[in-house]
């Protein structure tokens, strides 16, 4: 059993003297109750217990303890004729005490022990409750202001015949309308005819198209098949050319001049006599006219022949 070397206690440093009447006490004096180890002049046994208990114990629980082992283990001294006991460590041998001689101790905790308590075991904090994030919300843009509607075709239309109130002879007129006319229903060329009151024919008074200048000045009897059909009818008429069952037989000699497959034939009438005559050749679109363009054609006419109703004596210079 390894014996521990008891440690001597610290001695007081010297308090210097005060420099007035007030009383010095010492910063950690020893206690009273303890005795003084240092007249022990022969080795302390002391337990393998003890020893355990002095490791995990203060400071002052170690005084406590040894001071009553040391008291326990007392015996007379040693007669001055026995040789003293050496101090080397190498040399020291403590006699195994017997039974009956082996005190015994009981190691109590004072009240005052200093000996921190175990700590808690440590609790993991509770995790944060969780909180969802903001749910982002689309927020559709605001529809764009209406923005006006595109111009009615009809509208159109109306709008643009209002310039005919300002011309002045009937061939202008009848000019001005043919360009309207084309540009409501887009065709390859087109004719306008004015009645020769003289005459009683009808003479091509302005034509568009390609190589259509060399139509101007002609002149077609009123008793041609598509006049008096469109006359008859009192509304656009539609001829087809081809090998179509129900297409003309044979091509009107001033259509031949454009090798059309379909052209519309619109009369300008005004109180139930025909005063003039609107041709339409080749719609552009590839499809014979429809009641829509055919509609805004029979508007160009009858604006038409009330213009010339108004200015019948313009006539006469169609010839």
């Amino acid at each position: 059993m390894a014996v521990p070397r008891v440690t001597p206690p610290r001695p007081e440093p010297p308090v210097p003297p005060a420099a007035s009447n007030d009383v010095v006490v010492p910063i950690r004096p020893k206690p009273a109750a303890f005795p003084a180890i240092s007249s022990v002049t022969r080795p302390i046994v002391i337990e393998e217990d003890v020893v355990e208990y002095l490791v995990r114990a203060s400071v002052e629980q170690r005084w406590r303890i040894l001071s009553r082992v040391a008291m326990a283990t007392h015996v007379e001294p040693v007669p001055a004729s026995a040789p003293p006991p050496s101090t080397e460590r190498s040399s020291m041998v403590v006699p195994a005490p017997t039974p009956s001689q082996r005190p015994q101790l009981e190691l109590v905790d004072q009240t005052h022990d200093t000996v921190p308590p175990p700590p808690p075991p440590s609790v993991a904090p509770p995790p944060p409750p969780s909180v969802e994030p903001p749910r982002l919300v689309a927020i559709a843009p605001p529809p764009p202001p209406p923005t006006k509607s595109a111009v009615d075709p009809a509208e159109k239309l109306f709008e643009a015949m209002h310039e005919l109130t300002l011309l002045e002879s009937g061939p202008a007129g009848a000019s001005f309308c043919l360009r309207v006319a084309l540009a409501a229903v887009p065709c390859l060329a087109g004719l306008v005819h004015l009645r020769d009151p003289k005459t009683l024919e009808l003479v091509v008074v302005h034509a568009e198209g390609p190589r259509a200048d060399g139509l101007l000045h002609t002149r077609t009897p009123l008793t041609d098949s598509l006049v008096a059909r469109a006359a008859r009818a009192g509304k656009p008429t539609v001829a087809t050319y081809g090998a179509e069952p129900d297409a003309e037989k044979t091509t009107c000699p001033r259509h031949t001049f454009f090798d059309p497959w379909s052209v519309v034939v619109v009369p300008v009438m005004h109180g139930g006599q025909l005063l003039g005559l609107l041709e339409m050749i080749d719609p552009i679109d590839g499809n014979p006219t429809g009641e829509q363009a055919q509609g805004a054609l029979s508007y160009v006419a009858e604006r038409l022949g009330g213009f010339l109703a108004e200015r019948a004596a313009g006539l006469d210079s169609a010839g």
